[in-house]
């Protein structure tokens, strides 16, 4: 067995995937497609390899994030793209999906009337005369 079939993936990308090396709290900004065609971004906190980072080339192919080995206070991931294999080490990592496509899919959207729409933009228009929201008001019977 590999030790990758060990291992749990965290996720993975389809295609071309940006590899961006940071400075500050986010040292290493991954981006690209996820396995559903969503756009994909993981962003690691203190990440450091014993190669180091600064090698990295700025777009890498099929990637696959796995959680590596070890119950440490850092975390380790096991990087795999058709370019090279990495094994960081990080204070966090962060995985970011678009969820916008597949919740507004499952959720139909609102129908309002046109006699609706039309009602609201004149009651909206009317209201920003001076003095037509006393008018109103005084004709609902209300003080």
């Amino acid at each position: 067995m590999s030790t990758t079939g060990m291992l749990n993936e965290l996720v993975e990308f389809e295609g071309p995937v940006r590899c961006v090396p940071g400075s500050g709290a986010v040292t290493l900004m991954l981006g690209g497609r996820g396995r559903g065609g969503e756009p994909t971004t993981a962003l690691f906190a203190g990440a450091h390899s014993s190669s180091g980072l600064t090698g990295l080339p700025g777009k890498l192919h099929d990637v696959r994030l796995f959680d590596g080995p070890g119950a440490s206070a850092a975390r380790q991931v096991r990087l795999q793209s058709r370019e090279l294999q990495l094994d960081l080490v990080c204070r966090s990592l962060q995985v970011h999906r678009q969820v916008g496509g597949p919740f507004f899919a499952a959720v139909p959207p609102v129908q309002v009337r046109a006699a609706t729409r039309l009602g609201w933009a004149v009651l909206l228009s009317v209201l920003r005369i001076p003095g037509a929201a006393r008018l109103l008001t005084a004709l609902r019977g209300r003080p």
